[in-house]
């Protein structure tokens, strides 16, 4: 949980004007807090006034309540987190269209926030705003194949953005609103006033994947609606890259981290928005997150493969050569190894549930996401190849150790989360502890 440092007012103060050690720390915090939605620890360090916000549904009111309400309090601060957290890891199943799935992706999710407040000193406050990643919703990863980009941006990202600032009217403090002398005050109004320097807020956002890559555009929007400079920072953890390098991006208080191994920091359209740090790859960081793993010489080339790749026309090119491969599979053989996994290769919203269909249908969206990013079809010369390469793999290790090696390297790679029992550190809380100081400044087209 948060350092002692990051629980005093005025070290809070520190987040904003540069890139940060403690800045950083703040970021994963929040970024965690967004998968988690354990609140406690957060409201003993005196954060209130807490909604989240799920899809196109706003639990709100936490940690707001009057002392003389301690009972109630405790018991809404309890119950919200994991009614909000019980409805953002449902399945969607019912009612979907095959055809919307792969030509409209993005309009199946909308994201997962969580929004808090923090005194910084009489009448002063701190907004601190996360934006979760992909969540184990199926749908939730459709987002992130909007490569549609007509005004310069990620449609998919920009979409759950514009949605978040279409909802910031709904984000209600009433415990800030009481304080200030208000009847009602709204996150709408907070960023109408963080356009002053004299406002009383300053707004944290932070970020992990696909969060890292909403929070770049929101950051963005914000600053061309005029918020003032020092009134906003942004952290983003395995940020996917959110515009065109065309697109013209205003110096903005936005700080990225990626971990050179992780994929999806080199994923999304063609730069990011913001200041990009980048931490090379160590012996060390590999042993202390990777662990035993690395023994493995399936688990290692996976990596290295990971490593190799740099944009997301080789990112696809390799999923789609993956399902081709699959789909080369006798049939027999690809059910045997989805029951063994519990049946993951099958798509619940499937008319016809077989791994098999399951496999064609991912295989035609990959190839349509291609189409869409890079206006033309695979180059089957280099497609067949990486194919044939991934069926010789398939059949010499099998389907399920394949499959699930290449989970456990995406995981170490790039998840915030690692299970206790496990004893080994995520990548970036490894940036935090160890690596901070070896960060590489990336520079980015501003254009």
């Amino acid at each position: 949980m948060l350092a002692d440092s990051l629980i005093h007012s005025e070290d809070l103060k520190a987040v904003f004007y540069k890139f940060s050690q403690i800045g950083m720390e703040l970021g994963l915090e929040l970024s965690k807090l967004s998968y988690s939605l354990d609140m406690s620890d957060w409201i003993e360090d005196g954060w209130f006034d807490i909604s989240i916000k799920i899809r196109n549904k706003i639990y709100g009111g936490i940690a707001s309540f009057e002392e003389k309400n301690r009972l109630r309090s405790a018991f809404y601060n309890t119950l919200v987190p994991k009614i909000a957290k019980a409805s953002s890891d449902n399945i969607i199943t019912a009612g979907k269209q095959l055809s919307t799935l792969i030509d409209d992706p993005y309009s199946t999710e909308r994201g997962r926030s969580v929004v808090l407040v923090k005194r910084l000193s009489s009448k002063k406050y701190v907004i601190a705003i996360g934006f979760a990643g992909t969540g184990k919703n199926f749908l939730s990863w459709l987002s992130n194949f909007g490569f549609e980009h007509d005004d310069g941006l990620h449609a998919g990202f920009n979409r759950i953005a514009e949605e978040f600032i279409a909802d910031a009217e709904s984000i209600n403090f009433s415990t800030v609103a009481k304080e200030l002398g208000l009847k009602k005050i709204s996150l709408k109004d907070i960023f109408i006033s963080i356009k002053s320097p004299d406002s009383p807020f300053k707004v944290f956002l932070a970020g992990h994947s696909q969060g890292a890559a909403v929070l770049q555009i929101m950051a963005l929007k914000l600053t061309l609606e005029g918020a003032y400079h020092k009134n906003i920072t942004a952290y983003g953890f395995a940020p996917p890259s959110t515009a065109l390098n065309s697109f013209s991006v205003p110096q903005i208080p936005v700080y990225l981290v990626a971990n050179q191994d992780d994929v999806f920091a080199k994923t999304g359209l063609e730069k990011h928005i913001g200041n990009y740090y980048l931490y090379k790859n160590s012996k060390e960081m590999r042993e202390q997150c990777y662990g035993e793993r690395l023994n493995n010489p399936l688990f290692k080339n996976i990596i290295d493969n990971l490593n190799s790749i740099q944009t997301t026309d080789e990112a696809l090119l390799l999923f789609i050569a993956f399902m081709y491969a699959l789909s080369y599979l006798p049939k027999e053989e690809l059910n045997r190894a989805s029951d063994e996994m519990g049946g993951i290769w099958k798509l619940p919203f499937l008319p016809d549930e077989t791994p098999f269909n399951s496999t064609l249908l991912m295989r035609s969206f990959f190839r349509n996401r291609y189409k869409v990013l890079t206006g033309q079809e695979p180059d089957t010369k280099k497609l067949l190849p990486l194919a044939l390469e991934e069926y010789k793999i398939i059949k010499r290790h099998g389907a399920v150790n394949v499959f699930n090696t290449a989970v456990a390297a995406i995981r170490a790679t790039h998840s915030l989360h690692v299970k206790s029992e496990e004893k080994l550190l995520s990548c970036y809380a490894y940036i935090l502890k160890s690596g901070f100081n070896e960060l590489i400044q990336v520079k980015i087209k501003s254009i």
